[in-house]
Parts: structure tokens; sequence; C-alpha cells
């Protein structure tokens, strides 16, 4: 099987404060870590204040079962109520091509 690419592009809510937000970060984290299948997860805040979040999984079903339980994980968490809940949009995606640096 291979590994798994979920992204997940979103918008702050108005007035949000970026330290915060990007402090809140620690908590998603330390969650994501402790999730059977986890690799890496990498946050870029794009040039239109989207922002991507961009996690690797070993699978897809790694990736799903994530996303079961992330909501009553986090759902009430400082990282969530800064997020505008209509702008989130996620995909997943099995990894085709992977190029490193040499």
């Amino acid at each position: 099987m291979s590994k798994c690419i979920e992204a997940v592009t979103f918008k702050l809510n108005a007035g949000s404060d970026l330290s915060a937000f990007i402090d809140a970060n620690g908590k998603v984290n330390a969650w994501a870590r402790e999730q059977p299948g986890f690799l890496t997860r990498d946050l870029s805040q794009l040039e239109d204040d989207t922002w991507l979040d961009v996690v690797y999984w070993a699978t897809m079903s790694d990736a799903k079962r994530a996303g079961e339980t992330f909501m009553s994980a986090l759902g009430d968490s400082a990282f969530m109520s800064m997020i505008d809940p209509a702008s989130v949009k996620m995909s997943h995606g099995e990894l085709r091509v992977a190029i490193k640096s040499e």
C-alpha cells in the first residue's frame, strides 16, 4: 500500500490572533503523533491568507481513521475555534510520485 496525503485548506476567523493560532497547533501536533500511521504534518499560510495543512499517513485507512476521531478529540480546541468552518476543504490521495533533493 502507498502512503496517503491529506490536504486541508481553510481560513481563520476574522480577528484571530496569528501567534495564538500557531501556538494552538501544539495540541494538534501532539494528537497527530499519537495516531497510528502518522508520518508528518506541514502547515503553511498561503499568499491569500488561506492555510494549507498537509499530513502524510502510512495508509489511506490510517488517514480515514484519524479523521473519524479528530473532531471528538479536538473539536473544542483553541485551534478549531479560530478556523472558519465554512472555509474548510479536505481531500485525500495516494502518493504516486515522491522526489527528494539529492
